[in-house]
């Protein structure tokens, strides 16, 4: 059983056009909720997106900003999400619940965890390109030191941000741009978009340096300073900052341009016709 549709380009841009109405309606109450709240951390940010991966940037394309997985703590609409924060060493380790991939660091873990069991990893869906041994192993090794920096959290800071349960920003800064691009690669796909953060429950500023730093040499010493928000013994600063909280984009010019690479995405018609 089927339909046709008579215009099926037109009813694209009528339902996109509805989604955005809808949305846009949304994120009005939620200002004005976020606003009650008193939450709010004042700065300019910068956060980045891969475009090659959507579902990490898709809420900014519906509703122009995009919420951390710690933030269901206290967000009635995410009644029974399981925290992160409430889940054993040793299920983060071998079972990790699948709302953690939400979040850019948990994902590794998540990842990792489906590796140990004997399981593969690959890009796509229609055409999926398997991992090599090589990269397997490798982000077996990112899961593995981002399970080292969480009990680190939980026995150094257990009241900071987790990385498994944030969205990272950097200062809206020269600097803070290289920072962000130098910890997730030079990839063509990869954004920078121009954020506020209207409230978080937490936030957490760690130079990003100790975290390089446990990579190419394990030292409890990396996982104590960088949780204790110590700067990296070198010139200049790479702080991050870890938001269990929400995002919002400030540049009008910027959602557009995402949302019309999400309309793209979804094989939808952005022609001007």
């Amino acid at each position: 059983m089927g339909f046709e549709c008579a215009n099926p380009s037109g009813w694209r841009r009528e339902w996109a056009s509805r989604t955005l109405h809808n949305r846009t309606e949304l994120l009005e109450q939620q200002r004005d909720a976020y606003a009650q709240l008193k939450l709010e951390r004042p700065g300019a940010y910068l956060h980045a997106v891969n475009l090659q991966d959507m579902a990490r940037w898709n809420n900014f394309v519906l509703a122009g900003w995009h919420v951390a997985p710690g933030w269901a703590a206290i967000d009635p609409a995410f009644a029974g999400y399981e925290s992160v924060r409430d889940v054993s060493m040793e299920r983060l380790r071998d079972d990790p619940p699948l709302n953690v991939t939400s979040a850019f660091s948990a994902d590794r873990v998540y990842s990792a965890a489906i590796i140990r069991r004997g399981g593969h990893i690959g890009r796509g869906i229609d055409d999926t390109t398997w991992l090599t041994s090589d990269e397997e192993a490798e982000l077996l090794r990112k899961g593995d030191i981002e399970l080292v920096f969480e009990a680190g959290r939980r026995h150094v800071a257990p009241e900071a941000a987790s990385r498994l349960a944030s969205l990272f920003v950097a200062d809206d800064t020269p600097e803070g741009e290289r920072n962000l691009r130098k910890m997730l690669g030079g990839s063509f796909d990869l954004w920078l978009l121009r954020v506020e953060i209207p409230a978080a429950i937490r936030f957490t500023r760690a130079d990003t340096r100790w975290l390089d730093a446990y990579w190419e040499h394990p030292r409890e010493e990396c996982v104590t300073k960088y949780w204790s928000e110590k700067p990296f013994p070198a010139k200049g600063d790479r702080w991050e900052y870890l938001v269990e909280g929400v995002l919002r984009m400030v540049s009008k010019k910027q959602l557009a341009k995402l949302r019309r690479a999400g309309a793209l995405a979804l094989g939808l018609n952005v022609s001007d016709e």
